[in-house]
């Protein structure tokens, strides 16, 4: 049809709705691409899709075609640094409970819910560090932020996001 240059005239000068519905249907499989390429769990796969189409809404009113560059990489862009600030965001103040609540909603059985509890629970005893068994507690149990852990435990937000990072993966494999 039209280049995205004409498109974005037609959407901000003629107020075009068919223009605009019809660049950001243009710009779905892009946002689907990064949503693979991210690695997005499918608990919050929705979310991204709709976050994606704002941005492309939004991108067509704030882009300017004099800054030279052009349109599909300016949405890249855009789209890059909104999901990884996203999935950032999802890490540093995310719950873990998605481990639970994924494995729950996979399976929808009781009992396998009840096991990966008491799999957590027998992780949790085997901890040997007390530092550790403290940064568990806050994380998994008492569903605390990373920045509120250092500051109760009066260490950097840093040193508590790796030592969570390192209990994911040894609870990945003890589970």
């Amino acid at each position: 049809m039209e280049n995205d240059y004409e498109l974005i005239y037609l959407v901000k000068v003629k107020k075009s709705e068919l223009a605009l519905e019809y660049i950001i249907s243009k710009y779905v499989p892009l946002i689907y691409r990064f949503i693979r390429v991210y690695n997005v769990g499918d608990y919050c796969k929705e979310d991204f899709i709709q976050e994606g189409l704002c941005i492309v809404y939004n991108a067509v009113f704030s882009f300017n075609p004099s800054v030279g560059a052009p349109f599909y990489s300016y949405v890249k862009l855009l789209l890059s640094r909104r999901f990884l600030r996203l999935l950032k965001d999802e890490n540093e103040y995310g719950s873990m409970v998605t481990l639970e609540e994924n494995i729950y909603s996979d399976s929808e059985n009781m009992y396998e819910l009840y096991m990966v509890r008491r799999k957590m629970r027998d992780f949790y005893n085997q901890l040997d560090s007390e530092l550790d068994k403290a940064v568990f507690k806050s994380t998994f149990i008492d569903m605390k932020k990373p920045m509120q852990i250092a500051a109760e435990l009066n260490l950097t937000s840093k040193r508590v996001s790796n030592i969570i990072f390192r209990l994911k993966v040894l609870l990945k494999g003890f589970i």
